[in-house]
């Protein structure tokens, strides 16, 4: 009896360490490396860790990996088929995946048993965001927004605006939530995106510097800074940008996509078209089974200029 409960003990403890290192990759942008903690989590007791295996399908769908994210959640349908709860998050990781019809169905789902869910209703504002319905994502914020003054929503309700190239909208919408000395990174690089948007560059790298003042390693921030710093002609300090950037480890598709994206743009700025060519192929040849439309635009845009 009590080599049971000393076992029962050491396996949860086991659980909550494997637990902090998922976390702890997932936040620097290194999920494969989340995801091998998330399954020794699952071989030991998975039907008692679910939490761990709806993890795993957000992280497969951060790199892309569409089969695995799928099958985690066929998964969890099986050890729960009466929670509901599952098709939510499944919503996120459609989300998470650009598969914004598919996450709106998960979500309606979810609502006939939930009506009124603050997140879902969020969540499908995002989904009409991304598929450019920019009037149904505003109703669905403003729907949010009425029964609570969410921050995210205000956020997203910013991106909106910035897609719509109403810019003072935008910055305005952040201004509500922005107060003196705020250190919050996704308010401040919410800011620095809306100021991009704009064209305001100066007031983008204030906001950029602000964040990579106290996280350094920030990786998405850098790659926005560089682009900036392209933008302002800084082209020498640019390009050290992007070069840090190359040797940090994540393997986030999107924060990948953006990546090659903005130094593609930059050297154009430079007019190094044939490097942004072969830098467009180098994501191409490198990550297949990503999402090409936006590089594909990139390359041929290029290409009609030389």
């Amino acid at each position: 009896m009590i080599k049971k409960k000393l076992h029962n003990i050491m396996t949860k403890r086991i659980i909550k360490d494997y637990f902090k290192k998922a976390d702890y990759y997932s936040d620097i942008l290194q999920y494969k490396k989340a995801i091998t903690y998330l399954d020794k989590i699952c071989a030991i007791d998975k039907y008692n860790n679910l939490d761990a295996l709806t993890l795993k399908g957000f992280f497969h769908a951060h790199v892309y990996d569409k089969e695995n994210t799928i099958r985690c959640f066929d998964e969890l349908f099986k050890i729960v088929p009466d929670d509901v709860g599952v098709c939510y998050n499944k919503g996120i990781a459609y989300r998470i995946l650009n598969e914004n019809e598919l996450a709106l169905h998960c979500f309606d789902k979810f609502l006939v048993e939930n009506p009124g869910h603050i997140d879902s209703l969020g969540y499908k504002g995002l989904c009409y965001l991304y598929l450019g319905e920019y009037d149904k994502a505003l109703d669905y914020f403003d729907k949010v927004l009425e029964k609570e003054n969410s921050t995210i929503n205000l956020l997203r309700k910013s991106s909106c605006y910035s897609m719509l190239k109403m810019h003072d909208e935008a910055i305005k919408s952040i201004e509500i939530i922005l107060e003196p000395g705020c250190e919050n990174v996704t308010v401040l690089g919410t800011m620095c995106n809306a100021y991009m948007y704009k064209g305001d560059y100066e007031n983008a790298l204030a906001y950029a510097d602000k964040i990579l003042k106290n996280n350094p390693n920030d990786i998405l921030i850098t790659i926005m800074k560089s682009k900036i710093l392209a933008e302002l002609g800084k082209f020498n300090e640019s390009l050290e940008g992007f070069k840090r950037v190359s040797k940090m480890e994540f393997d986030d598709y999107d924060v990948i996509n953006e990546y090659y994206k903005y130094y593609g743009q930059s050297l154009e700025l430079m007019e190094k078209y044939d490097e942004a060519l072969k830098l467009y192929e180098e994501y191409l040849n490198k990550y297949p089974h990503f999402p090409k439309d936006e590089i594909l635009k990139e390359k041929e845009k290029i290409m009609e200029m030389i």
